[in-house]
């Protein structure tokens, strides 16, 4: 199977917060840098869709009340939201574009690299979806999507195609069960550490993400970072995890 994927999620756990108009001409200025990902409508939470409006955005977006939410209606179509201010500790920002090419599939991962160093997350993900309507595509797909308050109880779910980990983790456990994952890896200029599946994520078929994803997950699972979420009442973290974040 060749066939593009009907999703591709971005999800971003971070301790960076969006607290002034700075930030968000930032945050803005990454959404803009692919003229074919500008944001065309946004609203808070509750609030009918307005057009695409930069200054009226980090305006309005830094009033603390509610999520911010932004939109495109045109290919790629897209949803995306970040809440400015959190009373936890960690706050996210996730994206669900439609791709209708590959170059648009190769423009979300770069995204996510953009939105990451910007971010600094401690976990953070690009992960394609595939709705085939089978039990591996189902289970698949759970790896590139949790909400916050499920990841604040739960920690990572799973090996997501692109994967970046934070800085601390690393240095508490070590490279090397990362460098001997089977999986591609890179440094991001934040220190953090970035895993892909394969050479080429973006460019990879179901087969090929699942059959890696299977690998990389046994790997790594004695390293005890993922969660257990087979109970959704009571989600577990990896006991590794719960040491260092919670």
């Amino acid at each position: 199977m060749n066939q593009l994927p009907d999703l591709v999620k971005i999800n971003i756990f971070t301790t960076k917060r969006i607290r002034n108009s700075t930030d968000m001409k930032a945050l803005l200025d990454i959404l803009e840098f692919f003229p074919e990902f500008t944001p065309q409508k946004w609203g808070k939470d509750g609030k009918p869709k307005r057009a695409y409006a930069r200054d009226e955005m980090i305006t309005i977006f830094l009033t603390p009340s509610g999520g911010n939410l932004f939109f495109r209606n045109q290919k790629p179509k897209y949803e995306g939201s970040f809440p400015t201010s959190t009373s936890g500790k960690l706050t996210y920002f996730d994206l669900d574009v439609e791709p209708k090419t590959k170059e648009h599939v190769q423009r979300v991962f770069e995204l996510g690299n953009l939105l990451a160093e910007f971010f600094e997350p401690i976990y953070g993900s690009v992960h394609p979806i595939w709705r085939l309507g089978t039990p591996i595509s189902q289970k698949f797909s759970e790896s590139g999507g949790i909400s916050l308050v499920e990841f604040e109880d739960g920690g990572p779910l799973g090996v997501a195609a692109r994967n970046w980990f934070d800085p601390k983790l690393i240095k508490l456990l070590s490279r090397k069960p990362f460098e001997d994952s089977g999986g591609i890896l890179r440094w991001m200029d934040y220190g953090g550490l970035q895993l892909d599946l394969i050479q080429d994520p973006a460019s990879g078929t179901f087969e090929s993400l699942v059959s890696k994803q299977i690998e990389i997950t046994n790997n790594l699972k004695n390293l005890d970072i993922f969660g257990d979420y087979t109970k959704i009442l009571s989600i577990k973290s990896g006991e590794n995890w719960s040491k260092i974040y919670k």
